[in-house]
């Protein structure tokens, strides 16, 4: 019973969070272009080499992407590679100091191919359902799944 109870309190928790940042709670600076490019780029950059990214949206305060660390790579390594660039470039650009990015991440687990189905969904929709306009987010999914018929549905 305290197992479900945990469940439920970890769900409700992460609904509150997911809406507080769809509400526009912290900072803006990826609704600029140069920055969500820069982003986007950082997500590709390492591909098939550290990690393989499969797709990603880049809102104006937060990102979503469906990522694998390669055998020899972790997670943390990776995010931390990712976020350090975009973090170190982002300040100097705006010639300021200090942290960018919240120290935890919402990671998750992909169980199977339905979770996986879910989530990539999610993450396609997430801007839309937020309200915000085409022109500050970017939405990218791997090509070659996009081939097989796994994209992004629009509702």
């Amino acid at each position: 019973m305290r197992e479900i109870a945990w469940m439920q309190l970890a769900q409700e928790i992460t609904k509150r969070t997911e809406r507080w940042m769809d509400e526009g709670y912290g900072s803006y600076l990826l609704r600029e272009p140069k920055f969500s490019k820069m982003m986007s780029d950082s997500l590709l950059y390492f591909q098939d080499q550290r990690h393989f990214t499969s797709c990603f949206v880049v809102m104006p305060n937060h990102i979503h992407v469906v990522i694998r660390p390669m055998a020899d790579c972790e997670l943390e390594d990776c995010l931390q590679r990712i976020k350090q660039f975009v973090s170190t470039h982002v300040n100097k650009d705006l010639n300021r100091q200090g942290q960018f990015w919240e120290e935890e991440s919402d990671d998750r687990i992909i169980r199977d191919e339905e979770h996986l189905w879910n989530v990539v969904q999610y993450i396609g929709r997430n801007p839309k359902k937020a309200g915000i306009p085409v022109a500050q987010w970017v939405r990218w999914i791997y090509p070659e799944w996009k081939a097989a018929g796994w994209d992004f549905v629009d509702e």
